[in-house]
């Protein structure tokens, strides 16, 4: 044989020799020898599978939150364990993922599930209410557990004692009647009781009224007139500052809901406004005639028979009581002065009038066109009037001599003041005038004379006023300088 077919030989058999390893080798095999699939807690942990592989291999899984060792190996006779983690779960869904092994033309999966983060949420644990009144609460809860519903105290109930997954459970919160912030709790449980949650509620109490104050403490109407009172309930935050008014007796005054006193009949009642556990009172005095006003039974007739009741007031203007002087005034000016002068009187001096002149008196008269013929006092001019308001005034010179005709004066001291007591001889009620003197620069002849401006101009000359004068033994009417500063009586009627 020669070399070349020794060689060619060698080759065949070489050939054959391959051709019978190959045809002899094992076809790939993977094979999962345990449970395909994998359980791990909420809380993260490791679990491990194992396989067969006659062909190098590796590892894949389809999710971040899972990790797999080994990752990649060769073909191994034994059996190859593959350690998964997963980190804990802090979702509240269960979630899965899978672990492939892939070697040579085949590949195998094993499931991953992880089991869900247990727990109750509640997004708003805390609710604090600033004032008292009643109101709901729609509580969002997150959970995915069974768990029930407990309130600590009575004024915290709600819809709902048991629920499960996402709902609303509502809690009403009835008013707080108390006077200081109250709190109370809901728990969210769990059946086994290892999950806890609350929701802790604070609500105010009613802040009380700390005092009822009246505008007036003191009224006096006569019949059929009206007046309103006004509270001021302190504090302004107070919760309830609603104010209810009532009468003593309402067959003397009425009081409305507006604090309007209607005055009913003669007497004297009581007012109350009261707001919270405080009040106020007004005591109020009806009467048929003026407040402070004396019946001393003198009936009047007005030109054209027209006829009315006259009222004195028991203290001079300016006085608090029936025995002080009060102030003095010119006649027919609205305003006290240090002097009293015709150099500082408000209508001119003695020939030169500018208001309140008769019509024949014109060499008085210093105004414009004729003298203007006025013989009363006009209301703006009439200091009682302006002074009181109302029905108040000066009286005429016929109502003095009504006063003086109708009346026994009896020289008198009252409280070491000297004066004439009035006393009526129709119904014996009195009046005391003091002897409180007249005013120039000063006061002269107080305690021994009396001085009181009618609003009548006097009947013969227009720079004269009617009054009554008086002393110790004798009282009449007369005229004065109508700048002299004198002492003023006011009637009603």
């Amino acid at each position: 044989m020669t070399r070349m077919e020794r060689l060619v030989s060698f080759a065949m058999a070489l050939l054959c020799a391959l051709a019978l390893m190959v045809s002899c080798q094992k076809a790939p095999e993977l094979t999962i020898t345990g449970a395909t699939n994998i359980e791990i807690g909420a809380d993260g942990g490791s679990a491990s599978f194992t396989f067969l592989a006659n062909r190098d291999w590796r590892i894949n899984y389809s999710d971040t939150w899972i990790t797999a060792t080994p990752t990649s190996g060769t073909a191994s006779d034994g059996a190859t364990t593959v350690t998964v983690r997963a980190n804990a779960n802090t979702t509240y869904e269960e979630r899965s993922a899978t672990v492939t092994v892939s070697m040579e033309g085949l590949s195998r999966t094993v499931s991953v599930r992880q089991s869900a983060n247990q727990d109750i949420i509640i997004p708003t644990q805390s609710y604090v209410f600033d004032t008292p009144e009643a109101r709901t609460v729609e509580v969002k809860v997150q959970s995915n557990v069974d768990y029930d519903v407990v309130s600590s105290v009575p004024w915290i109930t709600y819809s709902k004692t048991k629920g499960l997954s996402n709902s609303t459970v509502i809690l009403t919160i009835a008013a707080n009647d108390g006077y200081t912030t109250r709190t109370g709790t809901v728990t969210l449980s769990n059946q086994s009781g290892s999950m806890n949650r609350q929701i802790s509620v604070s609500q105010a109490g009613r802040i009380a009224v700390t005092s009822v104050e009246l505008d007036k403490t003191d009224l006096w109407l006569r019949e059929n007139e009206t007046e309103t009172l006004t509270a001021t309930v302190k504090p302004d935050d107070a919760t309830d500052k609603k104010v209810t008014w009532t009468s003593s007796n309402p067959q003397i005054a009425t009081v409305d809901e507006n604090g309007t006193v209607t005055a009913v009949y003669s007497g004297s009642v009581t007012i109350t406004a009261k707001a919270g556990e405080k009040s106020a009172t007004c005591a109020v005095t009806v009467s048929s005639g003026p407040k402070g006003g004396v019946d001393l039974g003198i009936v009047m007739t007005k030109p054209g028979g027209t006829t009315y009741k006259l009222y004195w007031a028991e203290c001079n203007l300016g006085a608090n009581n029936p025995w002080e002087y009060g102030d003095y005034y010119a006649w027919g000016e609205t305003e006290t002065k240090t002097e009293n002068r015709w150099n500082n009187y408000k209508w001119g001096g003695a020939s030169t009038l500018t208001k309140y002149c008769r019509a024949g008196d014109a060499k008085y008269w210093a105004g414009t066109g004729d003298p203007d013929g006025k013989t009363v006092l006009d209301p703006e001019d009439d200091v009682a009037h302006v002074r009181l308001g109302k029905k108040w005034r000066m009286p005429t010179n016929e109502e003095f001599n009504a006063l003086q005709e109708n009346c026994n004066w009896e020289w008198s001291i009252q409280n070491g003041i000297n004066g004439y007591k009035v006393t009526s001889k129709i119904n014996g009620k009195s009046i005391f005038l003091p002897a409180a003197g007249g005013k120039t620069t000063v006061v002269n002849a107080a305690g021994t004379n009396g001085n009181y401006w009618s609003s009548s101009l006097h009947s013969e000359m227009s720079w004269k006023a009617h009054d009554v004068g008086f002393n110790t033994t004798m009282h009449t009417m007369n005229g004065y300088d109508r700048y002299f500063g004198e002492s003023i009586r006011p009637v009603s009627e």
